[in-house]
């Protein structure tokens, strides 16, 4: 059995640079608040404009939001769902 009185893990290193993020979440053209925006590590919620602030890093390119009440699951082109979005605009090729 682990000794319960170890210290905690320290947090862990930042692989990446500092990005901030920003957004809002709508459905059907109105904003949504409350809806969770993930970059796996940490959770942030969109205020009452829909909108959202994340500081996350460069090791970390994607970003996930949790369904709003009352919302369908978006679909790509291909028929699965996309609930996740490059974190940052990727270079023209």
């Amino acid at each position: 059995m682990a000794d319960p009185y170890h210290p905690l893990p320290r947090t862990p290193r930042l692989l990446g640079a500092p990005v901030r993020v920003r957004g809002r979440v709508t459905v059907d053209g109105r904003p949504r608040a409350r809806v969770a925006v993930s970059d796996g590590h940490q959770v942030v919620a969109t205020d009452r404009d829909g909108r959202y602030t994340l500081v996350t890093t460069s090791d970390r390119p994607w970003l996930s939001l949790s369904l709003p009440a009352g919302a369908r699951i978006p679909m790509t082109a291909t028929g699965t769902s996309a609930l996740h979005r490059p974190s940052r605009r990727r270079a023209a090729r």
